[in-house]
């Protein structure tokens, strides 16, 4: 309990919608947004629109980098898949080797600029890849697992992957997860576990922020909700001990919400660092 009120103490509540100067800079950088999407419509010299010559080089970058990747060991796990054609690609896979095999649908996505935060993203674990999900915890040295599903939503898949109950105990061998804390905030909720390796006596404090404001929707209700979320993610990432950690991030796929909020978050790590939003067109390219 010592190590739980430390994590809890030592966590800066930020909320961006109340900081004058960052909320000018993200108007001043939406309107630049704004812009560039409008010109989208406009027709080139020869012809096509903006947007067309945009999506041509976009499925360019694809073509190109197809021929370089490929999904061979994901195919061979079909039962560990949640969909059977949202699959990591082997060069970007994370792999467990202290795992008894060492695949797990999740992909590392490496900074999408120089101040944003690395992510882990992956679906929602199925029963049967619930040790799967904590040893690649473990093993990756992470301390901050973000889900982008309610409670509504897990109630009615029936796969929660964690203890639900305080001081309840959920035995992944060599795994043991204890919940130690749950504190609802106004949207979202933090759990505080335990995750102790019983083998080698080994155990550290993970903390999962829970987003519960989505809805049914693509995007959520208002923007508000899910900046302030943002804003906290931000904040435990930035005072864990291991900078160089990555955030576990999940949505049901690891594809719609997770690509959406990986994107503001780089965009609010770029503003919050005085630069310009990163030009999404060009990444990767």
């Amino acid at each position: 309990m010592e190590t739980e009120s430390k994590e809890e103490e030592k966590v800066v509540k930020v909320d961006p919608l109340t900081d004058a100067s960052f909320l000018s800079k993200l108007s001043t950088e939406v309107e630049k947004l704004l812009h560039t999407i409008e010109s989208f419509d406009k027709k080139s010299l020869n012809g096509p629109t903006n947007l067309d010559n945009k999506w041509r080089e976009v499925l360019d970058v694809q073509n190109t980098e197809s021929g370089k990747r490929s999904i061979s060991v994901a195919r061979c796990y079909p039962m560990k898949n949640r969909f059977p054609d949202i699959l990591p690609f082997d060069q970007s896979r994370v792999s467990i080797p202290s795992s008894k095999d060492d695949y797990i649908n999740a992909s590392v996505l490496g900074k999408l600029s120089a101040g944003a935060v690395p992510f882990i993203i992956t679906q929602l674990p199925l029963p049967a890849t619930y040790g799967d999900f904590w040893h690649m915890v473990f093993d990756q040295g992470v301390e901050l697992i973000v889900s982008l599903l309610g409670d509504q939503e897990l109630d009615q898949l029936g796969h929660v992957y964690y203890p639900t109950t305080r001081e309840q105990e959920l035995l992944l061998p060599p795994f043991r997860v204890t919940l130690q804390s749950l504190n609802k905030r106004q949207g979202h909720v933090q759990r505080i576990f335990t995750l102790q390796q019983m083998q080698k006596k080994l155990s550290r404090v993970v903390i999962q922020l829970q987003f519960n404001d989505w809805g049914p929707g693509a995007f959520p209700s208002t923007p508000a909700s899910l900046l302030a979320f943002l804003a906290e993610v931000h904040s435990f990432y930035d005072q864990q001990r291991k900078h160089q950690s990555p955030v576990v991030l999940h949505c049901l796929a690891g594809v719609g919400r997770s690509g959406i909020f990986v994107i503001l978050s780089a965009a609010i790590k770029e503003i919050t660092h005085g630069n310009t939003i990163i030009d999404l067109t060009m990444v990767g390219s």
